[in-house]
């Protein structure tokens, strides 16, 4: 159990940054709908 959630937590890292980076590229909508999207892993996760 401990192995995936390291797993997890490293994919969801790399993943938080490549969404960074896509918001850098484009344009202030998809910055917009990607902070809502990790908004509602946060609720999810925390629910």
């Amino acid at each position: 159990k401990q192995a995936k959630q390291a797993a997890t937590r490293r994919s969801s890292a790399s993943r938080s940054q490549a969404a960074k980076k896509a918001a850098r590229t484009k344009g202030p909508a998809v910055r917009r709908r990607a902070a809502q999207k990790a908004a509602e892993t946060r609720q999810r996760r925390a629910a």
